[in-house]
């Protein structure tokens, strides 16, 4: 367990959480498949900050749609606080460095 988290508020968020569902079986999905594709894209944006190997590991687990390349091109370009950069991300792009 992760220090200062807290296990029985992790249960609350789950849920009541408007972007997730519980399945009969007692595991939680994503609502919408775009959740899923949003933090994916983010997930390999950390991974690719991080070095090869974590980027490899991220690559290596679920198949980048379009829409996740379209969520990673946005926050290349324009970060996570929203601000445009140089706005040289694109869906080509991507494929040809991934």
């Amino acid at each position: 367990m992760l220090a200062g988290i807290d296990p029985d508020r992790v249960e609350v968020e789950l849920r009541t959480s408007v972007f997730l569902i519980r399945t009969r079986e007692g595991f939680y999905s994503f609502f919408h498949k775009s959740f899923r594709e949003f933090f994916y894209s983010r997930h390999i944006l950390s991974s690719l900050k991080k070095g090869p190997l974590e980027l490899a590991d991220a690559l290596d687990t679920t198949p980048i749609t379009p829409e996740c390349a379209a969520f990673f091109c946005d926050l290349v370009e324009y970060g996570q606080d929203g601000k445009s950069r140089d706005g040289s991300c694109n869906q080509e792009t991507l494929k040809n460095h991934i």
